[in-house]
């Protein structure tokens, strides 16, 4: 697994937002693995909060395990909180007009689940990402 602390995590998140661009990714690597950053775009609530996000992936070992990560920031890219998944693959494949946009491809299901989560009133607690059917996955927000 490629070792990045939380707070690593941090600077090469820092960097993405520091360019600016969305949908540019920018990738780590080593001989253990490798973590890929994207930095998405920006929200605007009806409050008129704005948060940018970033969807990181990490690759690992022999397998080529994965996990990802939604880091949040402020407009001000401070750090605001995260939603962890249990796989990459449940990764946001983009955000447009204030919609993160999730593409689920599972092997057991015959059809691609698209999925789009709101942030129009906020960041939600939580996030249901379905994968076949009625059966998905629940992510948390987590400061």
């Amino acid at each position: 697994m490629l070792r990045v602390e939380g707070q690593d995590y941090n600077k090469l998140c820092k960097r993405a937002l520091l360019i600016n661009k969305a949908n540019k990714q920018y990738i780590y690597a080593n001989e253990t693995g490798s973590i890929y950053i994207t930095y998405l775009g920006k929200i605007v609530t009806i409050k008129n909060k704005q948060y940018k996000i970033i969807s990181i992936k990490n690759v690992w070992g022999t397998n080529k395990h994965t996990n990802g990560y939604i880091w949040i920031y402020d407009a001000n890219s401070k750090y605001v909180g995260r939603y962890v998944l249990g796989d990459a693959k449940d990764l946001p494949v983009r955000l447009k007009n204030n919609l993160l946009f999730f593409s689920n491809k599972n092997k057991d299901c015959k059809i691609v689940v698209q999925t789009k989560i709101n942030f129009r009133l906020g960041l939600p607690q939580k996030v249901f990402i379905p994968a076949c059917g009625e059966y998905g996955d629940v992510y948390e927000f987590s400061k």
